[in-house]
């Protein structure tokens, strides 16, 4: 039987499940990038997180048989809905099985969330700050998450969204580039100037993996939904 229930963040033992559920989802992945356990807990601490101070998030869980199979967290960004003169709700730290039942059921907790707040369209996944990263994986699934704060999903989310009826509203596009490019001299030049006239310093990474091509690009893609 399927169940979605809301988590206390301040349970250990809630948190614990939402937060480990990504480490089963992609056990044994080799390009998926694990979060960093305090920031990811950070997140849900209410009573530590400046995004609390001005604005509210919940937290669920999809489970099945005792067994957690999708979590998702619902935001409402009461300063950005201010400015934008919008209500818009956000959806974050979606993730799922394989199957469009239990997103189907997370999705409709985050509907019931946003109609009791009187907000009428959910965004995302969009989380806390500009820093959380936007949208899902749409391209590049074969290529590691580059360091632009750009999530890794399995390849079956967008067909997910799409058949609960999300639209894509923006792109968003990194790529990596081959160790042995080299910006012209005179770029060269300037930032030595700069770091002489400042506190300027580059750290030189001396540690490469082996390249890639020259431009391998990975798309990520918000959505929307009314």
């Amino acid at each position: 039987m399927l169940a979605v229930r809301q988590i206390d963040p301040r349970c250990r033992t809630d948190r614990h499940r939402f937060l480990r559920f990504p480490f089963t989802l992609y056990r044994n992945h080799p390009l998926w990038v694990p979060p960093i356990r305090p920031d990811a807990e950070l997140q849900l601490n209410r009573d530590g997180h400046l995004f609390y101070e001005h604005s509210g998030a919940d937290f669920f869980v999809a489970e099945r048989d005792g067994k957690v199979v999708g979590r998702i967290a619902a935001l409402e960004n009461r300063p950005y809905n201010a400015y934008h003169q919008a209500r818009a709700a956000q959806f974050y730290l979606f993730e799922c099985t394989d199957d469009r039942e239990v997103a189907s059921a997370l999705f409709e907790r985050i509907y019931e969330w946003a109609r009791a707040r009187g907000l009428n369209k959910v965004i995302g996944p969009k989380g806390f700050g500009p820093l959380d990263g936007y949208g899902i994986l749409v391209e590049g699934f074969e290529h590691r998450p580059a360091m632009t704060m750009m999530n890794y999903n399995h390849a079956y989310y967008p067909a997910l969204l799409e058949a609960l009826g999300f639209v894509k509203e923006v792109d968003f596009v990194s790529c990596y580039i081959n160790p042995s490019f080299r910006l012209p001299e005179r770029v060269h030049r300037i930032a030595e100037r700069v770091q002489r006239r400042g506190e300027l310093r580059v750290q030189v990474v001396r540690s490469i993996t082996t390249a890639r091509s020259p431009c391998s690009a990975r798309r990520a893609a918000a959505h929307s939904r009314r």
